[in-house]
């Protein structure tokens, strides 16, 4: 147990908590008071970061969180695995976007197009730490197919001609290239429904990762 929440909550709510953040957020044009909006927007990415953090902190002694949350292509389900590595990953991506989040506040208008960046901006946070706790292939190249499409409005938020050519580049290369793993993978093949599955690394592949989560844990102690 993690305080009030079991630890097999975890991954779920890191990835749910910003993507329905986002829907919130959407709505913030809305709002009479800008800081209304950004302090919902800072709170959902301190909270997701502070997920992270504490599964870096269960997984620090080489312990594993497994989250099974329904079969999409059977007998491949959606599954979250948290190690040492995936919560490294996780915690890198919630702290960068609370970065982007603190730089894009200092030049994005004040206008309802902003809470559209932000509202995308945690939307594909989620699909991020989806990845990075997938458990299995299927679970990858879900969420990295959904946070490509969600990458898509940010990359042309200012609405300028060079802006839409560059997404769509952007959408081909993405697209194509997920959609070559994903044939070229045995979850393509419908073969091997075994190999889908990533193992956990073993004990000298995840040294640097467990390190850094003990380290975590150091600090907030």
């Amino acid at each position: 147990m993690s305080g009030i929440l079991p630890n097999w909550l975890l991954p779920g709510l890191a990835v749910a908590l910003p993507v329905t953040g986002s829907l919130v957020i959407f709505r913030a044009g809305h709002w009479k008071h800008r800081m209304t909006g950004l302090a919902v927007t800072g709170t959902v990415l301190l909270v997701t970061l502070a997920l992270t953090v504490i599964m870096a902190v269960t997984v620090a002694d080489g312990n594993r969180i497994d989250l099974v949350l329904f079969p999409l292509l059977p007998p491949w389900p959606v599954a979250f695995r948290v190690d040492a590595m995936g919560a490294v990953f996780a915690m890198t991506v919630a702290g960068l976007f609370a970065l982007a989040m603190m730089h894009a506040v200092g030049y994005l208008p004040d206008d309802r197009r902003q809470w559209r960046f932000h509202g995308f901006l945690l939307a594909s946070l989620g699909c991020l730490i989806g990845v990075a706790l997938a458990a299995n292939l299927l679970t990858l190249l879900l969420f990295y197919e959904v946070f490509s499409l969600l990458a898509y409005p940010l990359i042309v938020h200012e609405r300028k001609p060079e802006a839409f050519n560059a997404a769509l580049k952007y959408l081909v290369y993405i697209l194509s290239g997920g959609a070559l793993v994903f044939i070229s993978s045995p979850a393509g093949r419908w073969s091997l429904p075994a190999s889908c599955w990533f193992n956990t690394l073993p004990a000298v592949g995840l040294s640097l990762p467990a390190a850094c989560c003990r380290t975590v844990r150091r600090i907030l102690r």
